[in-house]
């Protein structure tokens, strides 16, 4: 499954990459207040990046890891999450702003979902419920 998103963001593109991909361990948690984050390499995000990934869903804890394997200053990241599941989630961010009209940042969004091993399509819904 792939589902593309798109977004004008008011800010240079510089902003919301140190925003989303530079500081992403610390700014997750303030959209998503479920999520817990912790960085277990040393040094700015980057690829190779691996951070322990703790979410509540609907009062159950999935637990996974999180790896940064593109990274593009001011331009992109695309980070997969190897959560405890059947699943394995891809999301990524690039930016093809500052657009000829302002100085704002247009972001590209593109996540897919993985399903592997014999999982019934019933089994993956009900893993995501």
């Amino acid at each position: 499954m792939r589902l593309d998103v798109s977004e004008v963001i008011d800010r240079p593109p510089a902003d919301v990459f140190r925003f989303y991909a530079v500081n992403h361990v610390q700014n997750h948690p303030r959209w998503d207040l479920d999520m817990e984050l912790e960085q277990l390499t040393d040094g700015p995000i980057g690829v190779g990046t691996v951070i322990r990934r703790r979410h509540t869903h609907d009062g159950e804890l999935i637990e996974g890891s999180m790896e940064v394997v593109e990274y593009e200053p001011d331009l992109g990241v695309l980070i997969t999450h190897q959560l405890a599941l059947p699943e394995r989630e891809v999301a990524g961010w690039w930016w093809q702003g500052p657009d000829s009209e302002s100085d704002c940042c247009c972001s590209m969004d593109a996540f897919e979902l993985e399903v592997s091993g014999a999982v019934t399509g019933r089994e993956a819904a009900d893993g995501l419920a």
